[in-house]
């Protein structure tokens, strides 16, 4: 804060990286959310120095962690602080974190404060994460398939996204409006009743049935 002394972010950084190594709990997760905060100002080069320099003193190696950056950036993202959120899926997006790879790539396709809408963009992203086993950025690559008129491929992707999905409504109503889409009504039905099997008053999922019955 330059505080009795010259601001330096570089040095704060490296004492909030040796306080995260410690063992109270309550320092350990307030230095956490400083270091996510100043690990957007820093680059690269500047942030791996200094946690070289923490390393060397601690024998650990007190970074913040990837289940740290995302817990923040879903904390900006909630409190819409955009340009923040956006470094921080760039950053998790560059280390290969799937959910950071699928939120980024959101941003790309619907376009998001400096981020224009892309498509091309947003498709690499969902990929990405897709062939790292992450179910979301497989369905949102199938949306994206499918804006882009490759209709033979999104079908390829969806029935093998389909198969064996991960549990929760959001997944069947997605796979839903996918299927719907695409003008399988019956995978779309057989989605929709599998959420209304345990949640008979969801307003999603009976809006769903609602405009699937008409096209039938």
């Amino acid at each position: 804060e330059g505080r009795g002394t010259p601001r330096n972010i570089t040095e704060s950084y490296k004492w909030f990286l040796l306080s995260s190594a410690g063992s109270n709990q309550s320092t350990t997760e307030a230095a956490k959310e400083y270091i996510v905060e100043i690990d957007q100002l820093l680059s690269h080069k500047e942030a791996a120095t200094v946690q070289e320099e923490a390393f060397a003193i601690t024998g650990n190696q007190p970074i913040a962690t990837d289940e740290d950056l995302l817990s923040a950036l879903n904390k900006y993202l909630e409190e819409d602080k955009k340009s923040v959120a956006i470094n921080l899926a760039r950053t998790l997006s560059s280390r290969s974190n799937t959910d950071g790879q699928v939120i980024l790539g959101l941003m790309h396709y619907n376009g998001y404060l400096s981020i224009t809408k892309d498509l091309d963009e947003a498709y690499i992203l969902f990929k990405r994460a897709c062939k790292s086993l992450n179910w979301e950025g497989c369905a949102y690559q199938v949306g994206v398939l499918i804006d882009k008129n490759q209709v033979k491929e999104a079908n390829q992707l969806l029935e093998h996204i389909s198969k064996a999905p991960p549990s929760g409504d959001w997944v069947q109503l997605h796979l839903a409006n996918l299927h719907y889409i695409l003008g399988h009504t019956s995978e779309a039905e057989e989605a929709v009743r599998n959420v209304l099997i345990n949640d008979p008053i969801n307003k999603e999922a009976k809006d769903m049935l609602s405009k699937i019955s008409k096209k039938k």
